[in-house]
């Protein structure tokens, strides 16, 4: 499950949160500050996402570190679809036995 960590103004200062939880995991009192300590939390609890909000309220930035299952499965299915590297050929289709 991937964790996310949202960076957004608290009073004077800014808040690191973790999704879900209401006591943030840290407070700073300025915004690159918490960006640079939330995205250090990210890449070491990969899978996770970071979401930065503005003083309005707004999607500054989103970003995610790592890959979950779901989108190893995706990566692998799009792979799939790839065409095959020359002089390699695909298995033959497997019939089905009718019963």
């Amino acid at each position: 499950m991937r964790t996310v960590y949202k960076v957004l103004p608290d009073s004077e200062r800014w808040a690191i949160k973790r999704e879900g939880e209401y006591t943030p995991v840290s407070i700073l009192p300025h915004k690159n500050e918490a960006v640079k300590a939330a995205r250090d939390m990210a890449e070491r609890d990969m899978p996770s996402r970071l979401i930065v909000i503005d003083g309005r309220g707004k999607v500054e930035m989103d970003k995610l570190y790592g890959t979950d299952q779901l989108e190893a499965d995706v990566q692998g299915m799009r792979a799939m679809e790839e065409p095959l590297p020359e002089g390699l050929q695909a298995m033959p289709e497997m019939e089905e036995e009718e019963s």
